[in-house]
Order: C-alpha cells, then sequence, then structure tokens
C-alpha cells in the first residue's frame, strides 16, 4: 500500500500487516494519489515535482519539475506517458505529458485554469477545470482537441461506455 502524507514522505506499507517497507522523502505535502504502473510508484507533491520511484526499493528514478505544486492532482497513465496537471489556483493551471521511462517531457499545455484530473481514455486526455468546463486533449501532442464549458467543475472526469462524464 502506497500513501503520502503531509510530512513530505511517500509510504510504502505492507497491505498484509501494516508494516513500514520503506519511505521516500520529497520536497513538499504529497496529498496526490500515487498510481502503481509497472513496478513504478507515480506521485505529485506540493514541491511542484512528479516523482517516478522504484515500488519495491523507494529509489527515485526520476523526477520532473512543473511549473506550479501538485496539490491533489493525481497522476494517471496512457501507453508510455504519464499525465499530470498542476496549480497555483486561479486563473494559471498547466497539464503535462512526461515519459514514464526517462521522465522527460513530451508535451505541456499550458493556461487551464486550475485542472482537476486528468483522465486518460482512447487516445485523449480529459481535464475539467474552474471556469472551464472539460477539456479533452489529444495525448500524443497536447494540442487541446474539444472543450465543454460546464462553469466550475472541481472534480475529475469519469470515462464509462464511451462517454466522457463530469459535474
Amino acid at each position: 500500500v502506497y500513501v503520502g502524507s503531509d510530512d513530505d514522505n511517500l509510504y510504502a506499507l505492507n497491505a498484509g500487516t501494516g508494516t513500514l517497507r520503506w519511505k521516500y522523502t520529497a520536497g513538499g505535502n504529497i496529498q496526490s494519489s500515487p498510481v502503481v504502473v509497472n513496478n513504478t510508484v507515480y506521485f505529485g507533491s506540493f514541491d511542484n515535482y512528479l516523482y517516478a520511484v522504484n515500488a519495491s526499493t523507494g529509489v527515485l528514478k526520476w523526477r520532473y519539475k512543473t511549473d506550479y505544486p501538485i496539490t491533489n492532482e493525481s497522476p494517471v497513465i496512457g501507453g508510455n506517458t504519464v499525465f499530470i496537471s498542476s496549480s497555483p489556483g486561479y486563473p494559471n493551471g498547466n497539464v503535462y505529458g512526461i515519459d514514464t521511462t526517462t521522465g522527460l517531457l513530451k508535451w505541456k499545455s499550458v493556461n487551464v485554469s486550475i485542472p482537476y484530473g486528468p483522465l486518460y481514455a482512447e487516445g485523449k486526455v480529459f481535464v475539467c477545470s474552474f471556469p472551464d468546463g472539460c477539456s479533452a486533449f489529444d495525448a500524443l501532442t497536447g494540442i487541446k482537441v474539444w472543450n465543454v464549458p460546464g462553469g466550475i467543475s472541481r472534480g475529475n472526469p469519469l470515462y464509462y461506455n464511451g462517454k466522457i462524464y463530469f459535474c
């Protein structure tokens, strides 16, 4: 079990016993939910970094510095790309596509007001934001494909049966 904390640590716990396996100390609070894919834990921190840590050992593989803090936004994986959003608050925010192996930036979409999410489905990255509603970005290029205005949208979109749902 992997869990972030306001004490700047990501904890790896034994799922059966709850005992500590290892911990990794970042430079800021970790409120983003970690995602584990291919023995790598991806998580964001208030220190403006997206981290990739070996899930077995807790050793850093790479980290990528975003322009703003990663508060409660959680990363998602699509193919060999990890997607994350970051924002210091209205009206600024960005969405990033980062290579899962190298930690290098593939693309960045800027000026997305307070982005939440993201969600990956059907080759697109979906992000809801305040006050822009929900937008779809091409997962390979980061180009905005469409936007549905929706007023105040402060949550992650949901993909089900070929449709995107958001509040």
